[in-house]
């Protein structure tokens, strides 16, 4: 028998496919650290993915080169506590503080109803649209 798929989890599938394209445009392709072009580069949650409620939130989205994504002696995925600490003080000069304080605040809230979750992917998909009518001109 087939696997299937509740509509929740469809719908958040299709929009991490949006997110992660869409970060990567809007810091125009380039590490929102070290500022790197060059390498590969990765859409990363700094409120861990785990949140659904957050997952797609572009607020919660960083462009990270692969060397500050994960390879680095400071990475968002260090190893060590003290490259995670640093890497979370580097985020605090990139990043607005009250856009990282409302990601704290928002960790916490639970539950995101189908009309909520069908909004923010309508918003996705006109954020996307509004990019693509940009890069064209």
């Amino acid at each position: 028998m087939a696997k299937v798929i509740s509509p929740i989890k469809l719908a958040r599938k299709i929009e991490e496919k949006f997110w992660k394209p869409l970060v990567k445009i809007r810091a125009g392709f380039k590490c929102e650290v070290c500022g790197d072009t060059n390498r590969q580069l990765n859409s990363h949650h700094i409120e861990g993915k785990g949140n659904m409620d957050l997952r797609t939130n572009m607020e919660n989205g960083i462009c990270l080169c692969v060397t500050c994504h994960t390879m680095g002696q400071v990475s968002a995925h260090s190893t060590s506590y003290s490259g995670q600490q640093e890497f979370h003080q580097l985020l605090e000069e990139v990043r607005d503080p009250v856009t990282l304080q409302n990601l704290k605040r928002l960790r916490n809230h639970t539950g995101m109803s189908m009309l909520e979750l069908e909004a923010r992917f309508e918003n996705l998909k006109q954020t996307l649209s509004n990019y693509e009518k940009c890069s064209t001109m």
